[in-house]
Parts: C-alpha cells; sequence; structure tokens
C-alpha cells in the first residue's frame, strides 16, 4: 500500500525495507529512495540501476 505522507513524499513498504541496502549489481553501492523515470524507487547510488520502482 503507497501513502502520500506530507505531499510528494510516498511511504511503501519495500521502498522502506530496501532503502540503505547493499546494491546486488555492482560493488559498494547503496540504494537510496529517489525517483526513476517518473516512477518512486530504491536506486544505486553509484551505478544508478534501480532495485525496486513502483508503478
Amino acid at each position: 500500500m503507497q501513502q502520500s505522507v506530507g505531499g510528494d513524499a510516498v511511504v511503501h513498504p519495500v521502498i522502506d525495507a530496501l532503502e540503505g541496502a547493499d546494491c546486488s549489481f555492482c560493488d559498494g553501492g547503496t540504494l537510496v529512495r529517489e525517483e526513476y523515470k517518473g516512477k518512486n524507487a530504491v536506486v544505486c547510488e553509484s551505478c544508478d540501476t534501480p532495485g525496486v520502482q513502483l508503478w
């Protein structure tokens, strides 16, 4: 379930669980919350690969 909090921020249990996790696609990257192609996602700060994105 997605919920808007304070305007644009979206709370989602999958994104919440993965935020701060190690990237599985590169060495040393960490997943951070951001938009990816206009969708809410967690994206690796090093290789820019999405760990998950929500439609």
